[in-house]
């Protein structure tokens, strides 16, 4: 298995270094989502407000974990820019996943507001694009090797996924951006030795 790219530059700048942090961010969310929505499912709002503390909660979780992606993303498009490899293509997979997220949590953000469904106009639209992004991001990682095969794999997969599996369903999100933070992580550790020979 492909583990990562290039032998890489150091990475400069803040705003690369919080790639790691906040991929992290984005993991915990989505596993705290995962779990209030197991212990307590939402209910269908259905034109009607919320009754129950635990679906604004639900909401407030889905919300920032879509907003806390879009920040993961650029900040992961920033990072991979400087190894040298990622390219246009990989500049507009990440764009179109950010917006994608964005949008979908910034209707989850209203409806938490109101405490009823809001701004499905963007969220269906954010929804589509996000799994487009996913796909695109799948095929920017693999072709610039910055990410382990696997890892670049689950941007395609891991919504369909979640999709798919209800209330479970933001494991896979947790999964996924656990593991671009521990691969970045290990990136950055392995940039930071000092070259031996050989290597």
């Amino acid at each position: 298995m492909v583990t990562t790219a290039v032998p890489a530059p150091a990475v400069t700048g803040r705003l690369p270094r919080f790639a790691v942090p906040a991929a992290a961010a984005v993991g915990a969310l989505s596993t705290a989502l995962a779990a209030v929505q197991l212990l307590s499912p939402a209910e269908p709002a259905d034109g009607h407000h919320f009754t129950r503390p635990s679906d604004y909660l639900i909401e407030a979780l889905f919300a920032a974990s879509l907003l806390g992606a879009a920040c993961a993303v650029i900040l992961l498009g920033r990072y991979h820019r400087q190894l040298g490899r990622w390219g246009t293509f990989g500049a507009i997979a990440a764009g179109a996943y950010a917006l994608g997220a964005a949008l979908v949590g910034i209707s989850a953000t209203a409806t938490g507001a109101r405490g009823v469904e809001s701004l499905g106009i963007i969220q269906f639209p954010g929804i589509g694009i996000l799994l487009i992004a996913g796909l695109l991001m799948a095929i920017a990682t693999v072709r610039a090797r910055v990410l382990p095969i696997a890892v670049g794999l689950g941007f395609a997969a891991a919504l369909p996924a979640g999709m798919a599996l209800g209330d479970a369903g933001p494991l896979t999100l947790a999964v996924l951006w656990l593991a671009v933070a521990a691969a970045l992580a290990r990136n950055r550790a392995r940039i930071g030795q000092p070259a031996t020979p050989g290597n």
